[in-house]
């Protein structure tokens, strides 16, 4: 009982000692912990400012052409995350339909005071360069973009075509036979045929656009000197030609669906 009582009392009195130097020693105590608070919001400051610069270069440089170790490519995004900088590019072989190849990832240690320095450096570092100007590799990239939004395009208007074809057979349904709509199957019989010629050159020139793709893909994996580039500038502008006539004759297949509707109501 006499050994438990001496450690209570030997407890209590280092508590006192403890409280006692805190109290002599606040304004230490009270200097100490405004100085870290101080550089803990200084801290947060930063970061945030750098953050800031990462979300600004990312708005400025997202999805521009760009070349890496060798491939080929698109910026993807920027971070900052305290004392490292990360940047993800996306593969061009992600403009592929189903394809999702993992992003190319590089990080490197931040220049404290300067993101652009640090962007430079981690350029620098993994033989990073974005694409400007004339060349064939850029060329071949923007042929490939062109080809992907070809694609995209097949595919919103064959969506299209397959909602007035739905229409066309319902209202061919309800036609034969109703004397009120008899006079009209000759023109519904000719809409249904241009709808199933647009869908057939539709489906044709999205085939087109995704071999080519395929085969500009296949073309910047070769390495630079062993490129042709002769065939780059006429594929491109055949791509753009085809798109055009494209869109000239599906514009004028929902002018002549939509003139059609006007004259039956």
């Amino acid at each position: 009982m006499r050994l438990k009582k001496t450690i209570g009392l030997s407890n209590d009195f280092w508590l006192v000692v403890f409280i006692c130097l805190l109290i002599a020693l606040w304004p230490i105590t009270l200097a100490l912990g405004c100085a870290a608070a101080i550089i803990l919001v200084l801290i947060s400051i930063s970061n945030g400012i750098h953050s800031g610069n990462a979300r600004l270069w990312q708005k400025e440089n997202s999805g521009k052409p760009c070349s890496y170790s060798g491939q080929f490519g698109f910026i993807e995004r920027a971070s900052h995350d305290g004392n490292k900088v990360t940047l993800s590019i996306m593969p061009i072989r992600a403009l592929l339909p189903d394809s999702s190849p993992p992003l190319a990832t590089y990080t490197t240690k931040f220049i404290e005071g300067s993101f652009q320095k640090t962007m430079n450096k981690l350029f620098k570092d993994n033989s990073i360069e974005l694409l400007d100007g004339i060349s064939v590799s850029l060329a071949a990239i923007e042929s490939a973009l062109k080809c992907q939004e070809h694609m995209i395009w097949c595919n919103r208007s064959l969506g299209s075509i397959g909602k007035m074809s739905k229409k066309v057979n319902q209202a061919l349904q309800i036609a034969d036979g109703n004397p009120l709509l008899e006079p009209s199957i000759p023109a519904l019989e000719a809409t249904k045929s241009r709808i199933t010629s647009e869908s057939s050159s539709l489906k044709k020139a999205k085939k087109f656009a995704l071999e080519t793709l395929s085969d500009l893909i296949e073309y910047l994996s070769v390495p630079e000197e062993l490129r042709d580039p002769s065939m780059i500038g006429s594929l491109s502008d055949a791509i753009a030609i085809q798109n055009d006539e494209l869109k000239k004759s599906f514009k004028e297949l929902v002018e002549f669906n939509n003139e059609y509707i006007k004259l039956m109501q």
